[in-house]
């Protein structure tokens, strides 16, 4: 999983100015991807939110995973410190 969470040159990086509220899952977080910044969430582009106590962050970010049966797919992940959700 550690592959999931690296930052990359080829991914541009958006940062949420506004505190958001951390109980928001990928769902929520998307809905404020397309009001503030007008934009959907794609391959090359990752969102960073900061919560509203600035000690806690989520990335929302899709990401290319090949499983082991050499399986290529696209999923939307969600990182939150040490943790990778993948949806």
């Amino acid at each position: 999983m550690t592959r999931v969470c690296q930052l990359t040159d080829d991914r541009k990086y958006y940062l949420c100015m506004e505190p958001v509220d951390m109980r928001k899952q990928f769902q929520g977080l998307q809905g404020i991807v397309n009001e503030e910044f007008g934009r959907f969430l794609t391959q090359d582009e990752a969102f960073i939110f900061i919560g509203k106590t600035r000690k806690t962050a989520k990335v929302s970010c899709i990401v290319r995973v090949i499983d082991n049966s050499d399986t290529e797919r696209l999923h939307r992940v969600m990182v939150m410190g040490k943790k990778a959700y993948l949806f």
